[in-house]
């Protein structure tokens, strides 16, 4: 029969773990003082429990294996930030050459350290020139023309706005708004209207009155030119 595989996930019943973890000790213990005898090395083996007790086993003295730990990892983490500085080194020599060479050609780009190009590197220089400046002018059409379409949109919805507030004022110039303000000064004008007229029909009155008065008191003088012409100006009245 073939063994089933288990799963190496954490046991969660505490007597499994516990019988499980000595049964793994064991045989890791074995296995490490195996190691030392067959090969002759130097073994330190190190285990905590779950519980916080110690386990170990060591070939020869576990303090000295320890201290050649840390040496051995003093070095390599030395030899290992040696290796880094020496490779930003090298990263940093290659940026500034790459940076000077970027540097000169755009200062070729410019018109200048051209004494030092042969002419295909100038005909090359040319070629990038008209590419870059194509594609220049190409940008800078392409920012005229959207310009121009936003100027004419914006003149449009000025112009429909500007549309609508003629025809509001048209509304407003015909609707119910004006009349309402006419009505008032419509209704003073024939006020003011009718006393006028009973003001010129009183002077009438008085007129015509005075005149009885003045025809019953007795006989108008013909030679006095005076009182002609204000009874003609009183009938006038």
């Amino acid at each position: 029969m073939v063994r089933q595989k288990i799963k190496i996930i954490k046991l969660d019943n505490t007597t499994a773990r516990q019988v499980t973890f000595s049964k793994r000790m064991r045989g890791l213990l074995k296995k490490a003082e195996e190691l030392s005898i067959l090969c002759n090395a130097h073994v330190g083996l190190i285990i905590f429990s779950s519980t916080g007790k110690l386990f170990g086993y060591s070939s020869t003295n576990m303090m000295n294996i320890i201290a050649r730990y840390n040496s051995q990892s003093a070095d390599q983490v030395g030899r290992a930030e040696l290796e880094l500085l020496l490779t930003e080194n090298d990263s940093i020599a290659g940026l500034r050459e790459e940076l000077a060479q970027k540097s000169l050609e755009l200062s070729q780009m410019k018109g200048n350290d051209l004494q030092e190009l042969d002419m295909e590197e100038l005909v090359r220089l040319e070629k990038q020139l008209e590419v870059g400046l194509s594609r220049v002018m190409d940008t800078k059409r392409t920012r005229i023309m959207d310009d121009i379409a936003s100027l004419q949109e914006k003149g449009l919805r000025l112009r429909a706005e500007n549309q609508k507030l003629k025809q509001k004022i048209v509304v407003l110039s015909q609707g119910k708004g004006p009349v309402k303000d006419a009505a008032p000064l419509l209704a003073i004008d024939e006020a003011d209207h009718s006393n006028m007229v009973m003001h010129e029909e009183g002077q009438s009155f008085e007129s015509i009155t005075t005149s009885d008065s003045s025809s019953s008191s007795g006989p108008l003088p013909v030679e006095d030119d005076c009182s002609d012409t204000t009874l003609n100006l009183r009938l006038r009245f």
